[in-house]
């Protein structure tokens, strides 16, 4: 019985568990751009998230997002988006693209994903979360949005 009282306490506390990190930095090769140039600014800072439906969970649409600039990245080009704060539980994460049909900054993500990158789970990690991934696969790149799925 205590086992089972236990393990319904964990459940509850686990469910009230939300994500808490923001990637809100791109550096493309060697430059480090300002925060949330070239990254649309998210409105739902510290979650927990509630409206599973909402636009703004792909593309961060709300407060002007479309008006975010567009940042050169060529194929072959190296990438890194850096995190508001120190991670203490990494992962998992997953890079997804999804081509514009016409300027990026006008396009709300409303086509087609694919996953381009998976990062797997890495535990107490204190330094500020950077990955990159050069993409040389398609060589087409020419109007494409990037958004990153970060799991707890």
């Amino acid at each position: 019985m205590k086992g089972a009282l236990g393990l319904t306490a964990l459940s509850v506390a686990v469910s009230q568990v939300s994500a808490h990190y923001i990637f809100n930095q791109l550096t493309v090769g060697a430059t480090k751009n300002a925060v949330y140039k070239y990254i649309r600014q998210n409105t739902n800072f510290n979650q927990p998230i509630t409206e599973l439906t909402s636009n703004d969970l792909r593309c961060n649409l709300a407060d002007g997002g479309m008006n975010t600039e567009t940042a050169a990245v060529k194929p072959g080009d190296s990438f890194t988006f850096t995190l508001d704060t120190p991670v203490y539980h990494q992962g998992p994460v997953s890079l997804y693209m999804s081509k514009a049909p016409g300027a990026a900054s006008d396009y709300g993500g409303s086509g087609g994903w694919f996953k381009i990158y998976d990062w797997g789970m890495v535990l107490c990690v204190l330094d500020p979360y950077k990955k990159e991934k050069a993409d040389k696969a398609r060589p087409d790149i020419q109007r494409w949005i990037i958004k990153l799925e970060y799991g707890q």
